[in-house]
């Protein structure tokens, strides 16, 4: 199915000059494989838990900012990392194939439960398998389990991503503003350099966040197409 490329944005600590920003992208989607890409591929892209920390820059509402980003990041990084696992999950439960869709899948677990008719629906934003007559037996159940939270977690990333995309689009038309007032405090020359310093890495930072959080929707997004097609529904 979909792989998850996430990064971690950690809050600072006062410790904030531990270690330099840095993110680096993990296996990208490829759009190309859309239709046939393997619940497999999850298990197979390593994702590495980097960390981003924002640098204090000592005016508080400029560092509230950077550390508000920085939590929503997590949330929709923590998300991403659970579509990766409920994929997985399936997928190693069901024993798919490499290189199959969800659809493939869906087939094998309908093999294994054949007293059952087992359907993908969809309600809004939200799927699910469901299964008919009631009264499935323990390893059923837990399949809807995970499609269930795997519908908590595609959504999730596509809440965050947009909460995420305002707050950053907030901080870069403000960036002369805030480089002026950080510019602007009353410090010592080497203190000066160093919050100029860390304020320049921050909106780095935050660029580079807000293409990884659009690389996260696009994964979610397509969770949810795959979804809708098996559910015979268009969004």
């Amino acid at each position: 199915m979909f792989p998850c490329c996430c990064k971690c944005f950690t809050k600072t600590s006062t410790d904030a000059e531990r270690q330099p920003l840095s993110a680096r992208t993990i296996g990208p989607y490829s759009k190309a494989a859309y239709g046939t890409d393997s619940l497999e591929t999850a298990r197979d892209t390593t994702v590495k838990k980097g960390k981003v920390n924002a640098k204090l820059v000592g005016v508080p509402d400029i560092d509230h900012l950077f550390t508000d980003i920085g939590d929503t990041f997590n949330k929709q990084h923590q998300h991403c990392l659970e579509i990766s696992e409920y994929i997985r999950q399936v997928n190693e439960s069901y024993k798919c194939p490499p290189n199959s869709s969800f659809s493939v899948c869906l087939q094998k677990i309908k093999e294994k439960h054949r007293d059952f008719e087992i359907n993908v629906q969809m309600q809004g934003y939200s799927f699910m398998l469901e299964v008919q007559p009631e009264g499935a037996h323990e390893k059923l159940l837990h399949t809807q389990q995970q499609i269930k939270n795997l519908s908590l977690a595609t959504k999730s990333v596509l809440a965050a991503g947009t909460t995420l995309q305002e707050m950053i689009n907030h901080v870069l038309q403000k960036e002369e503003e805030l480089t002026d007032r950080v510019k602007k405090m009353d410090l010592a020359y080497q203190d000066k350099v160093r919050v100029e310093s860390n304020l320049k890495e921050n909106l780095q930072e935050v660029r580079r966040t807000k293409q990884l959080s659009v690389q996260y929707r696009e994964t979610a997004n397509q969770v949810l197409a795959e979804m809708a097609q098996l559910a015979g529904i268009t969004i």
